[in-house]
């Protein structure tokens, strides 16, 4: 299919997610910044958040993630640079993720119980909403939890513990551990993002760390922007 822009991209390939917003406010602000692959410009994840958090409703990992998943951007590695496995909550690092399997699924399933039991007991939306100062005072917010957690995911709330525990645990592959980790990972990132939720378990962040990647918008998308302004 040809698209006359990355808006109109971004909108028919991921139009039943909720960041679709944010992922086309995302892209856009690469595009103008001449964050492409022709011009070879990259952007830290950590800088790209400082640019355009604030303008965020989603945690960028997932934008970048449904955008990179459709081929409007692409992840650039450095030369050289080794990807690992962070276990934040202890800071343990696995670099043989193959060799370590067996401790990194015991080690997520644990996060994953922990972030469950914590969904299950914060059942009612939390009782704060913004001020014109940017304070927080006491008020209803229509939000839970487990629903913050599934808008994070774009998934029904019904489906959440579903989507992040292993149907086997002991018969589970690896490939099956690092999706649900990488979903963990966000989730965990998005509720400590987030100004209107809080842990109330102890858990922490389970993911893949690669301080030398970079992202910039795909050739593709140039090419889709440059002919829809011809």
């Amino acid at each position: 299919m040809q698209y006359p822009s990355i808006e109109h991209w971004i909108r028919v390939e991921n139009e039943r997610q909720t960041s679709v917003d944010d992922q086309v406010t995302t892209a856009s602000w690469l595009y103008e910044r001449a964050y492409t692959a022709p011009n070879e410009r990259q952007i830290r994840r950590r800088e790209l958040k400082e640019e355009i958090g604030d303008r965020l409703d989603h945690t960028l990992k997932t934008i970048l993630d449904n955008l990179l998943e459709i081929g409007v951007i692409e992840k650039m590695t450095l030369p050289g640079a080794q990807a690992f496995v962070l276990h934040e909550r202890t800071g343990k690092s696995f670099f043989g993720v193959q060799s370590s399997q067996n401790e990194i699924q015991v080690l997520l399933n644990e996060e994953v119980s922990r972030l469950l039991a914590d969904i299950r007991e914060q059942n009612r939306p939390p009782r704060v909403s913004a001020t014109a100062d940017g304070g927080t005072i006491e008020g209803d917010s229509s939000v839970t939890l487990r629903e913050f957690v599934a808008d994070t995911l774009d998934i029904p709330p019904e489906s959440v513990e579903s989507e992040l525990t292993a149907i086997d645990e002991t018969n589970e592959d690896l490939d099956a551990t690092f999706d649900r980790m990488t979903q963990f990972d966000a989730v965990v990132a998005a509720i400590k993002d987030s100004d209107e939720f809080s842990r109330q378990k102890n858990y922490d962040q389970m993911g893949w760390r690669n301080r030398a990647h970079r992202w910039t918008l795909s050739e593709q998308a140039v090419r889709v922007e440059a002919q829809g302004q011809a």
